[in-house]
C-alpha cells in the first residue's frame, strides 16, 4: 500500500507486547509439538517483523447474558443447613450495558494467510499514535484498505463483541452472590444484606459463554493494528508464527510439527500393556469374592480374601499408574527441551 495514500487521521495502535514476549510465548506453546529433524533450525529469527494491518475502530454499547456450569461440587450453608451443589449444574445471569472499544482488521483478498484467524478477534488498545509512528517503530504496513473495509465486522461482529465481554462474564459467573441468586439458593435480599461477605468468595465455574446485543454508536474510523510475524521455509513449504500485539497476545501458527502423539498417556498404556489392563478390569470386581466367602465360609476367610484382593489390585494399578506418570514426566522433559531449543533459535 502506498504510504502517501495514508492520511494523517489514521490511528496507529501501539504494540502492548514486545518481541521477547513473542519469543517466550511461542516457545512455550510450541514446545509440546514434535518437530521434524531440522525444522526448528530452519527458522531465521532475523525475519521476525512488526507488521501493521488495516482495520477499523468500533465503539459502541452491548448488553446481554452469560451462562456457565458449576465447576466442582461446592458445599454451602443456607439457614444452618448444608447444601450440596452438583458438579456441572448450569446457571446463568445477565450483565448491565457495557461500552466496547474494539479494533478489527480487514477481511479481504489482501489479508495475509497468517492473519485470517485474527479477523474474528478484536484488538484492544488505549494508546494510539499518528501514522508516522509505523516507521518510527520499525514496522511495515501490509494488507489493503480497498473494497468493503467493514466486511469482518459484518461477518463476525457479534462473535467479536462476545469475546470482548467474556472476561466480564467470567468474573461475574465466579462471584458467589451472582451464582447463588442464579441457582435460586439464597434470596436476593439476603445476599444484598451480606454483600461484602459474598463478594469476598469465588464460585468456580466453567464453560462460560456470552450472548450479547450490541450497537455501534460512533462512525468507525480507519486504524492500523500491530502484529508480530515470523515466516520461514522448511522442505519447500512456508510456515509462520504470528501474534496479535495486544495484552491478550493471541498466537496463530502453522508449523511442520504435530502436537504430541495425538494419544493420551492412558491410551498409550492400553496399547503397551493390554494384558495388565484387562486383568485390572477383571480384578476390579474381586471384592465380590470376599462377600461370597463371608456367606459361604466364614468371616476370617472373607477378610483374608479381601486383603489379598486389595493388595493385588493396588499392585497392578500401581504398575499402570507408574507407567502413566513416566510418560507424563518424559513428555514434560521433551517439551522443555524443545521449548529451550526453539527459544535459543529465536534469539540467535
Amino acid at each position: 500500500m502506498d504510504e502517501s495514500k495514508i492520511t494523517q487521521q489514521v490511528q496507529v495502535a501501539v504494540p502492548q507486547v514486545t518481541q521477547q514476549d513473542f519469543i517466550n510465548l511461542n516457545a512455550q506453546k510450541l514446545g509440546s509439538y514434535r518437530w521434524p529433524k531440522g525444522a526448528i533450525e530452519s527458522i531465521d529469527p532475523r525475519k521476525l517483523r512488526l507488521v501493521y494491518l488495516w482495520g477499523n475502530r468500533y465503539k459502541g454499547k452491548a448488553e446481554g447474558a452469560w451462562s456457565a456450569k458449576v465447576d466442582g461440587s461446592p458445599k454451602i450453608t443456607v439457614n444452618n443447613q448444608e447444601v450440596n451443589i452438583k458438579d456441572g449444574t448450569p446457571y446463568s445471569g445477565s450483565f448491565p450495558e457495557a461500552d466496547f472499544d474494539i479494533l478489527v482488521i480487514n477481511d479481504n483478498q489482501a489479508t495475509p494467510e497468517w492473519a485470517r484467524k485474527f479477523c474474528k478477534i478484536g484488538f484492544e488498545s488505549d494508546n494510539f499514535q499518528p501514522q508516522s509512528y509505523v516507521s518510527a517503530s520499525g514496522g511495515v504496513i501490509e494488507g489493503d484498505n480497498s473494497g468493503n473495509p467493514h466486511s469482518a465486522w459484518m461477518k463476525y461482529g457479534n462473535e467479536i463483541v462476545d469475546n470482548y465481554l467474556l472476561p466480564l462474564a467470567n468474573d461475574m459467573s465466579k462471584n458467589t452472590a451472582v451464582a447463588y441468586v442464579a441457582l435460586d439458593i439464597i434470596p436476593l435480599e439476603v445476599i444484598q444484606q451480606s454483600m461484602s461477605i459474598f463478594n469476598r468468595q469465588d464460585f468456580n465455574s466453567r464453560d462460560v459463554a456470552v450472548t450479547s446485543r450490541n450497537s455501534v454508536t460512533e462512525d468507525p474510523i480507519p486504524v492500523l493494528i500491530p502484529f508480530y510475524v515470523l515466516e520461514y521455509q522448511f522442505e519447500g513449504q512456508t510456515y509462520y508464527m504470528a501474534m496479535m500485539a495486544d495484552k491478550k497476545g493471541l498466537v496463530n501458527c502453522k508449523v511442520p510439527g504435530e502436537r504430541g502423539t495425538g494419544k493420551s498417556p492412558e491410551q498409550i498404556v492400553e496399547e503397551e500393556m493390554p494384558d495388565k489392563i484387562k486383568q485390572v478390569k477383571i480384578m476390579k470386581w474381586g471384592w465380590i469374592l470376599a462377600i461370597v466367602a463371608l456367606f459361604v465360609v466364614n468371616f476370617t476367610v472373607a477378610v483374608v480374601c479381601l486383603i489379598a484382593w486389595a493388595a493385588g489390585y493396588w499392585f497392578m494399578k500401581k504398575q499402570i499408574n507408574d507407567r502413566i506418570k513416566e510418560i507424563l514426566d518424559q513428555d514434560t522433559i521433551e517439551s522443555k527441551k524443545t521449548a529451550d531449543l526453539l527459544r535459543k533459535q529465536l534469539t540467535k
